[in-house]
């Protein structure tokens, strides 16, 4: 429906505008550079005419001369950064064994996670184990995971899920 609206609207403001152009001149000025200059005419009316400003900020005066209707529009792109945030998880993962000996048909994976954030919990946080390629958890083995606060475990083919409460 907002299309219907825009179009609507189009339709009205083209109802309104002088339908010839004849010869449009439009400068853009910025302070201590070289203006920005448009030549709007009959032939090339319906062409997108655009250019960027030399700099990001600073004072444009826009002038236009001759007769005729043209549209002027400025777009400024601007990128706040996040702010930096602290790592409130410690998350350690270790191999057993440690190095790789050659082929080897099982490992073990121990992983540690721990809460290092100034609140007094963490809510509800998802620790996601994924295997290797060709490798996949064994279900006995889960009876050796020990997990304090944690509400369910998941496990799918490559991938094994841990569910963790309050801190």
């Amino acid at each position: 429906q907002d299309t219907v609206v825009s179009l609507q609207a189009l339709a009205q403001y083209a109802a309104l505008i002088p339908q010839e152009i004849r010869d449009v001149k439009v400068a853009v000025k910025g302070k201590g550079a070289s203006p920005l200059e448009f030549h709007v005419h009959r032939n090339n009316k319906l062409v997108l005419h655009q250019a960027s400003l030399p700099a990001d900020t600073g004072t444009y005066t826009v002038q236009a001369t001759g007769s005729g209707c043209v549209y002027v529009q400025t777009t400024l792109y601007y990128n706040i950064p996040p702010p930096k945030t602290e790592e409130v998880f410690v998350l350690d993962v270790e191999t057993v064994p440690r190095k790789c000996d050659g082929v080897r048909k099982e490992f073990d994976i121990h992983v540690s996670v721990r809460y290092v954030g100034d609140r007094g919990t963490s809510n509800m946080a998802l620790v996601e184990v994924e295997m290797l390629s060709g490798f996949i958890p064994v279900q006995s083995s889960m009876k050796e995971v020990r997990l304090f606060l944690w509400l369910s475990l998941r496990i799918s083919k490559s991938v094994f899920q841990i569910y963790l409460s309050q801190k």
